[in-house]
């Protein structure tokens, strides 16, 4: 049975003890070191960490006795010289039980690769979500804004790297109007309608705000201005006296 056989992972290689092999396939001990001995002794190869790597243990006098630890390759060249039907039994056994352990190792690496593919997949996220809320904040500094833009995008900055809301967005107190609502009120593009609010000074605090707006023909954020009440019947009564 599989339990009987007890297949190591040494430092990335499987491996089990000479003392188990001569105990399952019911031979002394010393007799097995001897073999082994005896075909390193011929073949000094096999005295490579591939097929033998020698150790010890404590044994029942508590003395430090030898061992082989023995990988798949040592194993089966050891063991081709066991013959009879139990030891053919037993020589399956352990072939089923080092191809278990592989499928364990090779379990394991798979996971750890993951599990690192993974912390690199968040890590980029992160350094990602980081220099969107930069660029948010540099918006900050680079356009005029008003007050109430800055505290949103602050929060916006904030949302892109928490990834949820923490902050309470400020209320507009105001209705605002875009260039094209009031150009479609009043006939007009909003074009004209933003000639009529640079020609007579209009785009200040007292008639709206200055906010970011996507732009109709790429993804960048640009700042467009938002008329207020005041703004808005003042471009209205321009519009309406001629006076332009």
């Amino acid at each position: 049975m599989l339990e009987n056989i007890k297949i190591e992972n040494k430092n990335g290689e499987m491996v089990v003890s000479s003392r188990e092999v001569a105990e399952n396939f019911e031979k002394e001990h010393s007799k097995v070191l001897r073999t082994i001995q005896e075909k390193i002794e011929v073949s000094p190869i096999l005295a490579s960490p591939k097929y033998f790597i020698e150790s010890t243990y404590t044994d029942k006098s508590n003395r430090q006795s030898k061992e082989y630890l023995m990988t798949r390759d040592g194993f089966s060249f050891l063991v081709m010289g066991f013959t009879g039907a139990k030891a053919d039994e037993w020589k399956l056994r352990y072939i089923e039980a080092f191809n278990k352990m592989e499928r364990h190792i090779t379990k394991q690496l798979n996971d750890v690769k993951l599990e690192a593919q993974n912390k690199n997949a968040e890590a980029r996220l992160k350094n990602a979500k980081v220099k969107e809320a930069n660029f948010v904040l540099d918006t900050i500094e680079k356009y005029d804004l008003s007050s109430i833009s800055k505290d949103l995008l602050v929060i916006n900055a904030l949302e892109v790297v928490l990834g949820e809301n923490k902050l309470p967005r400020p209320k507009l107190e105001e209705r605002y109007y875009t260039a094209t609502e009031i150009g479609k009120e009043l006939g007009i593009s909003s074009k004209a309608v933003g000639s009529i609010a640079i020609q007579n000074n209009l785009k200040t605090s007292e008639y709206g705000i200055e906010v970011l707006d996507k732009s109709r023909y790429s993804n960048k954020q640009l700042p467009t201005f938002r008329y207020n009440e005041k703004g808005r019947q003042k471009i209205k009564e321009l519009f309406e006296g001629g006076t332009l």
